[in-house]
């Protein structure tokens, strides 16, 4: 029986494993996430336009978003403390959707590098990984908001 290819294009390198190879490298939040990448700034008007809203409505929509992202960290937290792994990787779901939807690539990559470690990482790397999403996300909620 032949064995599923996975290939994993990152940068210029492109790596080709096995589903067996990938599943028996432990898990490294160093590497799932550039710890170097500054959280991106918010740019309110490419946001308003990639969502479709006058950018009037923006001040709404980012006050709802960050109530959102508040919300979700507690949860994600609480995942942590309890070990609640499908929680875990719920709501890291969650915020890669939204990070996807807002355009915010670093939020993005961390939430999906914490989903994808949900089920098999130690409660130390989800940690890290938990970690590495606040810092991107810090942005988002830092933003002033002008009504």
């Amino acid at each position: 029986m032949a064995q599923s290819q996975i290939t994993i294009k990152r940068d210029i390198q492109v790596i080709d494993m096995t589903i067996d190879q990938v599943h028996k490298k432990p898990i490294d939040a160093n590497t799932c996430v550039n710890q170097d990448a500054r959280p991106a700034p918010i740019d309110l008007a490419h946001m308003a336009t990639r969502l479709g809203l006058p950018l009037a409505d923006m001040a709404t929509y980012l006050k709802e978003s960050q109530q959102y992202y508040r919300h979700a960290l507690t949860e994600l937290q609480q995942a942590l403390a309890t070990n609640d792994r499908h929680s875990l990787q719920q709501q890291a779901h969650k915020i890669s959707g939204s990070a996807a939807l807002l355009g915010v690539e670093p939020l993005l990559q961390a939430a999906s590098a914490l989903e994808q470690a949900s089920a098999e990482a130690t409660s130390a790397e989800l940690d890290a990984l938990i970690q590495q999403l606040i810092k991107q996300l810090q942005p988002l909620l830092d933003q002033e908001i002008s009504s």
